[in-house]
């Protein structure tokens, strides 16, 4: 049976790589990725990433000369892969490429977007090949979210006769149930809250050479600070139902001041660590109140063990792994699905999920080059 080729590419909130797989795909929508890698960013556009990411005003220049520097490294990172593929730039139908998020503000605030930074003409000029990209905003306009996106590979790939819970440990958690044998209109998913994100901007704020808390070991010698563990906890994102999504606008400054109070780092990433464990365990409370699904988790966060272990604790008796043990790396999960969401636009296959987004119809996400 015939096969194509599709590059998907993704840009966490961490800021600290590229994540590119090489995804081929059959007619009947079964897929395989061939390679997968990421390629790390130079310590230079990472903080520039974060001052732009991090701060609410800059100018165009600065703007154009990140995109610039982001997408030469992207173009990089996708060479490598091709390379490792040992397949020709012209022998891949498209690339799916999201882009480095620097604002998502859905509704129900009036503004309504997102902005994803990144060059998709620079990108293809690079390959001769389509790139698809600018994935949430027509969802956003049918009223939707544009947010989470995860769903599509979700259902496709660990839909079930057992119910599963899909978690994704980036810098924000979201959250794919799927109960047994589930239809389209079926899966529930929303972001809820941070995963990385506060941890991560704390190690940045007193290490600055330290990208993140490797394996949670501060954390695990820290001690949880209840008073400002109950002040993150008062936000109203966690009382809203579903569809929902949240992003670094609202885990910025205001929240970061919070932990100014808490001399010890170890203290600062122990309260953070179990703000994230707490939102995620009352969000799979409300999804699965008969602890029957089985949860299976992704993205960098997976390498945090001490996250890992604080999460199977107060998960209990739930099943907690990670999609290693299904023959998908953790962390090119988001890529794979960026080359998923490529081949479902050249297709004319609706990526979005109404019932996850608040959408009022399935739309095709995306644009294309050419």
């Amino acid at each position: 049976m015939e096969r194509e080729l599709y590059v998907g590419t993704m840009t966490g909130t961490s800021c600290d790589g590229t994540d590119v797989a090489l995804v081929s795909v059959s007619q009947s929508g079964n897929f395989l990725c061939q390679v997968a890698a990421t390629e790390p960013w130079s310590d230079e556009l990472k903080s520039q990433a974060l001052v732009l990411a991090e701060s609410r005003t800059w100018s165009a220049e600065t703007y154009l000369a990140f995109e610039k520097a982001y997408t030469t490294q992207v173009v990089k990172a996708v060479n490598t892969v091709i390379a490792c593929g040992e397949v020709a730039p012209e022998s891949i139908s498209a690339i799916g490429f999201h882009g480095l998020t620097l604002a998502h503000v859905p509704h129900p605030n009036p503004t309504n977007s997102t902005l994803q930074v990144g060059n998709p003409f620079q990108l293809s000029a690079a390959f001769q090949v389509p790139v698809i990209f600018d994935f949430r905003r027509a969802d956003m306009v049918v009223g939707g979210q544009g947010a989470p996106l995860a769903p599509f590979i979700d259902f496709h790939m660990f839909a079930s006769t057992e119910p599963r819970i899909l978690l994704n440990l980036g810098g924000i958690a979201n959250l794919t149930y799927l109960p047994a044998s589930p239809q389209v209109d079926d899966v529930v998913a929303y972001d809820t809250g941070p995963a990385n994100m506060i941890m991560d901007a704390l190690v940045r704020q007193a290490l600055p050479h330290e990208p993140f808390d490797r394996d949670g070991a501060y954390a695990r010698k820290g001690q949880i600070h209840f008073q400002v563990f109950d002040k993150l906890a008062r936000s109203d994102y966690f009382d809203i139902a579903g569809p929902k999504s949240t992003g670094r606008e609202a885990y910025g400054h205001d929240v970061l001041s919070l932990f100014s109070n808490i001399e010890r780092l170890e203290d600062r990433l122990a309260t953070a660590v179990e703000f994230t464990v707490e939102t995620i365990t009352a969000a799979i409370q409300k999804m699965d109140p008969t602890s029957s699904a089985r949860v299976i988790a992704s993205g960098g966060g997976v390498k945090n063990a001490y996250l890992m272990e604080r999460l199977a604790f107060r998960l209990q008796p739930r099943s907690v792994s990670d999609t290693s043990s299904y023959g998908m790396d953790p962390d090119s999960k988001e890529a794979i699905l960026m080359a998923l969401l490529a081949h479902a636009h050249m297709h004319g296959i609706p990526g979005n999920f109404p019932s996850v987004t608040g959408a009022q119809r399935r739309v095709i996400l995306g644009a294309r080059t050419h």
